[in-house]
C-alpha cells in the first residue's frame, strides 16, 4: 500500500467521529494531491492508458459519495478523476491538495467541472477513465452472479 493510501486511510478511519461529508471531502482533498494526479499523467503520456488497479481506487472511494444523498448525484468517476489536476504542478503550497483545507466539498465539485470544460485533454481521460470504472463494476457483479451460482 502506497504511503499516500495509507494516509487517506488514516484520516478516514481514525478522525473520532464520522461522517459522510467530512470524508468525501478528505477524499477530494487527498485526490487533488500529486499521487493521483501522477497516475493520470501518466495515463495520457501512455496514450490513455489507464491502470485498472488506480480505476480500483475510484470505485471504491465512491462509495463514500454514496453514503450521502445531496453528494451522489453531483460527483461521477469523471470528478474524482478531473480534481487531481486543481492544483498547479509542482507547487509548494497546495492550495487544494491540503488533508486540512478549509474547502467544502461543493467548492471541489465546483473546480472539477471547471477542470472538465477547461481541459479537454483531462475531460478525455476522464471519460475513459469513467467507463473503465463502469466496466470494471459490471464485471464485479458479473463474478459475483457466477460465484452464486
Amino acid at each position: 500500500m502506497s504511503l499516500w493510501l495509507q494516509a487517506l486511510d488514516q484520516h478516514l478511519n481514525f478522525t473520532g467521529n464520522y461522517n459522510p461529508k467530512d470524508n468525501a471531502k478528505t477524499v477530494l482533498a487527498f485526490l487533488s494531491m500529486g499521487v493521483p494526479r501522477d497516475w493520470w499523467e501518466d495515463a495520457m503520456r501512455n496514450n490513455n492508458l489507464v491502470k485498472d488497479s488506480h480505476v480500483y481506487v475510484l470505485i471504491d472511494l465512491y462509495e463514500i459519495f454514496k453514503e450521502t444523498p445531496e453528494l451522489v448525484d453531483q460527483v461521477s468517476y469523471k470528478h474524482l478523476a478531473a480534481i487531481a489536476f486543481a492544483d498547479e504542478r509542482y507547487t509548494n503550497t497546495p492550495f487544494w491538495g491540503r488533508s486540512q483545507s478549509e474547502l467544502i466539498v461543493e467548492d471541489y465539485i465546483r473546480k472539477a467541472n471547471e477542470i472538465l470544460a477547461d481541459r479537454p485533454d483531462v475531460a478525455s481521460l476522464c471519460n475513459i477513465i469513467e467507463a473503465r470504472a463502469i466496466e470494471l463494476i459490471q464485471n464485479r457483479q458479473e463474478e459475483k452472479q457466477l460465484c452464486k451460482n
